[in-house]
């Protein structure tokens, strides 16, 4: 993969800035990737490895609605048919090798299908993706009944890939981009204001707060990398409850440059086609994906069911880094 950790965290924060629709696609395509290094056989691994030298974009689709997507034996007996699809098909134009998390038949469990081509045009419900932002991202919803998979294309072993730390390790790469659209958002609201001559003390304050509460929701991320990368078992159940943390100060700092902007630039700021309107709505958008009250739930839980705290100890994160 070439950048890890936190030097790749900092790489989604620059192509987050540059672009939240790319930078969603984009880390789309990296998780597709560590999931195949991490869990796939070695031809698999050299095969993904070689498709993404010569331009294939990976992705990960795992929305879904019941009774979700489903791998039946097809009728050569050596590999496998699809039935179901998936919503929230994300870059669904420009993903050429799409990674399904799929069922195996009788509770034989979930499996990642590496689709080897892109969806067909056709097998894509362009109408569905509508939203308030991210429109670029040529997302759809995807009906992949009777599309065919190789023995060779499923991946991992039954739940292998929705085991931790790997999905912790995707929400810091999320968040890093969300990060990074808010670090656009910010400089689009200080432009209308230099143009406009108003930076004021009030705004001064206003983008002062915002621009710390984005460095503290930052170096959360990176801590929750540090993390995970040294967390034993029995380390994880706290890593984990720290990305969540890290997704809550996220989350939190990104809504206050929102509004910051909005308030800075004002009305005529908001109107399309506005450089301040358009990455407004692609960070409003790109906050509420994925469940971000179910991290919130997940720190609470363990604040509330953790031990008491050792005299030396400082906070339930302990000292790492410090």
């Amino acid at each position: 993969m070439g950048l890890t950790g936190t030097r790749l965290l900092a790489l989604m924060r620059r192509v987050g800035r540059a672009s939240l629709p790319v930078g969603r696609i984009y880390e789309g395509h990296v998780n597709a990737l560590l999931l195949i290094l991490t869990h796939g056989t070695r031809p698999q691994q050299a095969r993904a490895a070689a498709d993404a030298l010569h331009g294939e974009l990976f992705g990960v689709w795992s929305s879904e609605e019941a009774p979700g997507l489903q791998l039946e034996p097809d009728d050569t007996g050596e590999g496998w048919t699809l039935v179901g699809g998936k919503t929230f098909a994300f870059g669904a134009h420009f993903v050429t090798r799409p990674l399904l998390p799929a069922d195996l038949p009788h509770g034989g469990g979930r499996v990642l299908a590496l689709l080897p081509h892109a969806a067909p045009p056709e097998r894509l419900d362009t109408d569905f993706w509508q939203p308030l932002g991210v429109r670029s991202t040529g997302s759809a919803r995807a009906d992949l009944t009777g599309l065919r998979v190789a023995a060779a294309d499923l991946i991992a072993q039954p739940d292998d890939f929705s085991r931790q730390p790997d999905v912790g390790g995707g929400e810091l790469r999320f968040l890093a981009v969300q990060l990074g659209g808010a670090d656009a958002v910010l400089a689009a609201g200080r432009d209308v204001l230099r143009r406009l001559s108003r930076t004021d003390d009030a705004q001064r304050l206003r983008f002062g707060a915002v621009a710390a509460r984005l460095e503290a929701a930052w170096q959360t991320v990176l801590r929750g990398q540090a993390l995970l990368e040294r967390a034993t078992p029995d380390d994880l159940p706290r890593a984990l409850a720290y990305v969540a943390l890290a997704r809550e100060l996220t989350e939190a700092a990104c809504g206050a440059v929102c509004e910051a902007a909005e308030r800075a630039v004002g009305a005529g700021g908001l109107l399309a086609p506005t450089p301040a309107e358009r990455l407004l709505r692609d960070l409003r958008m790109s906050l509420r994906q994925p469940a971000p009250d179910a991290a919130c739930l997940q720190l609470g839980r363990f604040i509330l069911e953790a031990p008491d705290l050792p005299d030396e100890a400082y906070s339930p994160w302990g000292d790492e880094g410090l």
